[in-house]
């Protein structure tokens, strides 16, 4: 998603870029990503799709390597996603069906909003987060192979505390797979940058895209 903004020359929509990825255990929670401090401070359209693409990646990347649909591993991801995509459609005015407003709530917590509003934030809500996750399913499935490389490299020293891979080291092992690939996948590669475009102007628009 960085460098999908970064071919656009487009820094506004800029999401943060990798720091480091564990994949130790962390409590009742597996292995995570965690970002670097943003080089983009404006919280764009295009940043906050991409952060709910990446709250996805986790319960794309079970569904695609182990069969499973959701698991107490991804919860806290959903309810960021959830958290986000209320945010954007509620307080930044970016749900096209709801439009350009900010609803304040009372002192119980709640709106006084008309069922009718709620209707169109809920389905702002829902295009944000069914569309992140179509996006999210697609980058895992083009990358499956890297994936697979990058967990045969690192899988033996998995739960023994050492296991921290900064953004240079990913970065280079990302780079290094590319250039193996064949014009065919690299041509892939790029037609999904293109459904990635895409998928955010139909967000905008409030329609869910293809699967």
């Amino acid at each position: 998603m960085y460098d999908i903004a970064k071919k656009e020359e487009k820094p506004w929509h800029l999401p943060d870029k990798v720091n480091f990825i564990t994949l130790d255990p962390r409590g009742n929670f597996g292995g995570a990503m965690f970002p670097k401090d943003s080089e983009n401070d404006q919280w764009s359209f295009e940043k906050i799709f991409s952060d709910l693409v990446c709250d996805f990646g986790g319960h794309a990347s079970e569904k695609r390597f182990y069969n499973m649909d959701g698991s107490w591993g991804i919860t806290q991801d959903m309810a960021m996603a959830t958290h986000m995509a209320k945010l954007a459609v509620q307080k930044m005015g970016m749900g096209p069906k709801t439009g350009r407003i900010s609803v304040e709530r009372n002192q119980l917590g709640m709106s006084d909003i008309s069922e009718e509003l709620k209707a169109r934030m809920d389905s702002d809500m829902e295009v944000f987060l069914k569309n992140a996750e179509i996006v999210s399913d697609k980058i895992v499935e083009a990358y499956s192979d890297f994936v697979d490389i990058f967990a045969e490299k690192y899988k033996d020293i998995v739960g023994t505390g050492d296991c921290i891979i900064s953004s240079d080291e990913f970065s280079k092992m990302l780079e290094d797979w590319k250039k193996t690939l064949s014009e065919e996948k690299l041509k892939e590669l790029d037609a999904l940058e293109g459904e990635i475009l895409d998928i955010i102007t139909k967000t905008k628009k409030g329609e869910v895209a293809k699967k």
